[in-house]
């Protein structure tokens, strides 16, 4: 039977948890090894997200109790056409129309907005469609980026591999050091971070996405320093600088909560076009890996997402040990 249900913004911490209480049931249930992020993260989107992104997530009741969620990511800084949608369903409420009722609430709040796309990412099983395929279909929108999620279980990591990874990587590099940071990235490296940002935007397969190139600089860099801190997120990176002229020119980018310092995320890795051929992305991945280990010595898994198209650095994740888990398609379609 469907169900009428009515569709709320989170302004508060109450709607908060309620929203965060059907994530939290959906993402172990539909993707096995995910954990929903812990709510502080949720809170720390709380009023609009921040300057570069405004972040506005709903909420679906039916007499009093949450059974869907939606969060509606709208970009400021550039790619203004574009609205980006996560939508999930409490697994007993699903075949509803409660879906249908937050796209159709978000797709009007999307236009209000001037936003000509709507795209979202859809996950399952390596080996047959996810049920949000289905409801994708169903929506009209068309498959335009297909991706893979990758886990590294990190007590299930081969030592004597890592090794001769990491020396094939240092043997090939001599004109490069390393340079760590937890959090804040030192001011010298801050304008050279900018740029090897806006690579990972260029460099990053975007399939028949509708999107642009994000826009970086050093203020960027510092907003996205102070959403992970407040989200109660330790972001360790390690960067490859170039020891003739001092600039970085490669970065790689852990995250993990310091709350649940369990399940960490691997974020952008990007090495500048001019210096690769140098196993940098190799050697400071691995360096950022032994680091999460020291730090965090109760880290027991890491998830990364790579394009099915990009080839280099999926090879370099099955490498160190990543493994496949899922497989997941954006999809997009017209705001009508």
């Amino acid at each position: 039977m469907e169900v009428h249900s009515d569709i709320a913004r989170v302004v508060s911490s109450a709607d908060a948890r309620d929203w965060h209480s059907v994530v939290a049931a959906c993402d172990p249930f539909d993707h096995p090894g995910l954990l929903a992020d812990p709510i502080e993260e949720v809170l720390a989107w709380l009023p609009d997200g921040t300057p570069s992104e405004r972040v506005e997530m709903y909420v679906a009741r039916d007499r009093g109790r949450s059974v869907g969620a939606a969060k509606l990511k709208l970009p400021i800084a550039d790619n203004t056409k574009v609205a980006h949608l996560n939508i999930t369903v409490q697994p007993g409420e699903r075949r509803r129309g409660i879906g249908r009722q937050l796209f159709e609430a978000m797709q009007v709040r999307a236009a209000e907005f001037g936003r000509e796309w709507i795209d979202g990412l859809i996950g399952g099983p390596l080996d047959e469609d996810p049920p949000g395929k289905h409801f994708a279909v169903a929506l009209g929108a068309s498959e335009a980026l297909a991706k893979i999620r990758y886990l590294l279980i990190l007590g299930r990591l081969d030592e004597d591999s890592l090794r001769a990874l990491e020396s094939d990587a240092e043997d090939h590099s001599h004109e490069y050091g390393l340079v760590q940071w937890i959090d804040r990235a030192p001011e010298q490296y801050l304008d050279d971070w900018a740029s090897l940002e806006a690579r990972v935007s260029s460099d990053s397969p975007h399939g028949e996405l509708a999107v642009e190139d994000v826009r970086w600089d050093g203020a960027r860099c510092r907003e996205w320093e102070d959403q992970t801190i407040a989200r109660n997120r330790a972001r360790l990176v390690t960067g490859a600088r170039h020891l003739r002229t001092d600039h970085l020119v490669a970065i790689s980018h852990l995250a993990i909560s310091r709350s649940r310092p369990t399940l960490a995320d691997q974020w952008g890795t990007v090495v500048s076009p001019e210096h690769r051929g140098h196993r940098l992305g190799k050697r400071i991945k691995i360096a950022n890996l032994r680091n999460l280990l020291r730090v965090f010595p109760t880290a027991e898994t890491i998830t990364t997402w790579n394009a099915l198209d990009n080839s280099y650095m999926r090879a370099v994740n099955k490498a160190i040990g990543f493994r496949e888990a899922e497989r997941y398609t954006a999809w997009q379609l017209e705001v009508s």
